[in-house]
C-alpha cells in the first residue's frame, strides 16, 4: 500500500504536519490493503457537499473513507480536524494522523467499536513523534 497526498487548495499547517509523518512506518502498518490510498485535503464547503451527496448529512466531518475497488479515497477537512483538536485539547498534528489512521482502518475493513478505537489509539501512540 502506498499512500499519496494531494490538496484542494493551500493547507500550510496540514503540509508540514504531512513532512514530519513517517509515511513508510504508516504504509507498513497497513500493507495488508491490496490498493494504494490517495489523501485529499479538502476546504470546509467540499468535505460539506460530499458529505451531504454521500450520506445524506449536513454540516462538515472530518474524514470520509471510500473503497472504490482498485483504489482507496480519504477525504480529510483540515478545518474539522482544526476543531477537533481544539475541542480535544490536541495538538493538531496529532489529531491530522488519527483522522488519517481512522480513514485507513475503516478502508482495512473496521467499523466503529471499541475494538477499532482502541487499536487507532494504538497506532497514533506508535506513529506520532
Amino acid at each position: 500500500m502506498k499512500v499519496r497526498f494531494f490538496f484542494e487548495k493551500e493547507f500550510t499547517r496540514t503540509k508540514e504536519c504531512l513532512e514530519s509523518l513517517d509515511v513508510p512506518s504508516l504504509e507498513k502498518r497497513f500493507r495488508d490493503l491490496s490498493y494504494n490510498v490517495n489523501i485529499y485535503f479538502l476546504s470546509k464547503k467540499t468535505i460539506e457537499y460530499l458529505n451531504n451527496k454521500l450520506f445524506g448529512r449536513k454540516g462538515p466531518t472530518d474524514v470520509i473513507s471510500l473503497d472504490l475497488g482498485e483504489i482507496g479515497e480519504l477525504y480529510i477537512s483540515p478545518y474539522q480536524v482544526s476543531a477537533n483538536a481544539r475541542n480535544y485539547h490536541q495538538a493538531f498534528c496529532r489529531e491530522l494522523l488519527r483522522v488519517i489512521i481512522h480513514g485507513l482502518l475503516h478502508l482495512s475493513g473496521h467499523r466503529h467499536s471499541r475494538q477499532m478505537f482502541a487499536i487507532q489509539e494504538q497506532l497514533l501512540d506508535n506513529l506520532y513523534r
